[in-house]
């Protein structure tokens, strides 16, 4: 009885996916595909990164990584259902690329929270990295937002709520001689 449940439910499963066009079912299986790799590319650049930075000096504190694991369990799910439910192709590809999305966000904040701070070399901030000898100049917009203007001309935005981050990163920046602006 069991097996004849089983092979009904195969057989609906197989009907779905042979009315469904192929570039239907290709989005969400290269959807699928592409989370093992993305958790493989962000723990290598984790790992790069803490061996580049050297010593934390200083950490920042973490998000509740509770919701993050709840994240990564969920967001496979998003392209496995658009590849079990009969949706049109721009559906497929927005719920698929949802998936991918939420699993980004979720991987880089697991991977990243714990070499998250001021480091020997540089702070990691969100999985940026900002080394020291990089940056050229930084101002203070207010207590709480930092702007770092880098040698190469790009500026990164630093906003945080935590008055003791901001003055730690501050810190750093003018213990390495970087001039407030």
């Amino acid at each position: 009885n069991l097996l004849h449940a089983r092979s009904l439910c195969l057989a609906g499963i197989s009907h779905i996916i042979q009315d469904m066009v192929p570039t239907a079912i290709a989005v969400p299986l290269a959807a699928l595909i592409s989370l093992p790799a993305l958790t493989a590319f962000y723990a290598i650049k984790a790992r790069l990164i803490a061996r580049n930075v050297g010593e934390r000096t200083f950490a920042f504190p973490q998000k509740a990584l509770l919701q993050f694991h709840g994240i990564l369990i969920v967001s496979p799910l998003l392209p496995l259902l658009a590849l079990l439910r009969e949706f049109d192709i721009l559906t497929v590809i927005a719920i698929s690329v949802l998936g991918v999305l939420c699993f980004m966000v979720a991987i880089r904040a697991i991977l990243f929270g714990p070499i998250a701070g001021v480091h020997e070399a540089g702070f990691v901030w969100h999985g940026t990295v900002i080394l020291f000898s990089d940056v050229e100049s930084f101002s203070a917009v207010d207590p709480f937002t930092l702007i770092v203007r880098a040698h190469s001309g790009r500026s990164h935005t630093i906003v945080s709520n935590d008055y003791a981050v901001m003055q730690a990163i501050r810190a750093s920046l003018e213990s390495f001689g970087k001039p407030l602006q």
